[in-house]
């Protein structure tokens, strides 16, 4: 096979060969999934969190910590939640309601329900739970279901 004829037939198999190449991968997934291996989280791949901003940027926010009535049942840990009106400075249309953690060496304390705050920090997160298929092998116990979680880490209050 010389020719135009030929040219065709090759680029036709090396263009099919690239869709196979690209697609498999994308469909590998179940619907609405994408495959991406953990390095490339936060480096690649930049994942944005209930505040509307980038896992790990350090803002300010400010608000009035709450008692936690909304997730208590599905996590007995977080207590307390900070209710969110503004990031820098720019105040929300609406409230943003987040788990947080407090460094101990950053001197804050542990805030009361009910109490203003102004930290600066940074929002992150993981996956926790425990995944449905764990407890063929275990006892079923009270747990979150197993999926990727976030929460405001606080570093100090604002200056």
């Amino acid at each position: 096979m010389g020719g135009v004829k030929g040219k065709a037939m090759s680029m036709t198999k090396t263009m099919a060969c690239c869709v196979i190449i690209c697609l498999v991968p994308i469909l590998s997934c179940r619907q609405g999934e994408a495959a991406m291996h953990y390095t490339k989280a936060g480096t690649a791949v930049q994942i944005t969190g209930m505040l509307g901003r980038p896992l790990g940027e350090i803002v300010t926010v400010k608000g009035t910590v709450i008692e936690n009535t909304i997730w208590r049942a599905a996590n007995e840990t977080e207590e307390l939640l900070l209710e969110v009106d503004s990031i820098d400075g720019k105040p929300l249309d609406d409230p943003v309601r987040i788990p947080f953690g407090v460094f101990p060496w950053c001197g804050c304390g542990k805030p009361a329900p009910g109490n203003p705050f102004n930290y600066v920090g940074y929002e992150t997160g993981g996956m926790t739970g425990i995944p449905e298929k764990a407890f063929d092998y275990m006892s079923r116990v009270a747990a979150r279901e197993y999926g990727f979680t976030v929460y405001f880490q606080v570093c100090g209050e604002a200056r």
